[in-house]
């Protein structure tokens, strides 16, 4: 039994260098138009496979349910 696409998504939080949450968004695609980025760098923030994900940018990416 397939699962809906709607409970695929997980919704993504964009957060400061101290954690604070700054924006929230439906998913990585809606979090990547919106700030100019590919889908696959929101992805890999979430997925924490970026060394250094405050470097290039004041901001991160990850899951709402992630800690």
């Amino acid at each position: 039994m397939a699962v809906p696409k709607n409970q695929k998504r997980r919704r993504i939080e964009r957060i400061d260098s101290a954690g604070n949450v700054t924006a929230v968004y439906r998913n990585e695609t809606e979090a990547a138009k919106k700030n100019y980025l590919s889908k696959a760098s929101v992805s890999n923030r979430c997925h924490n496979k970026t060394k250094k994900p405050f470097k290039s940018m004041d901001f991160s990416f990850r899951f709402e349910d992630s800690p």
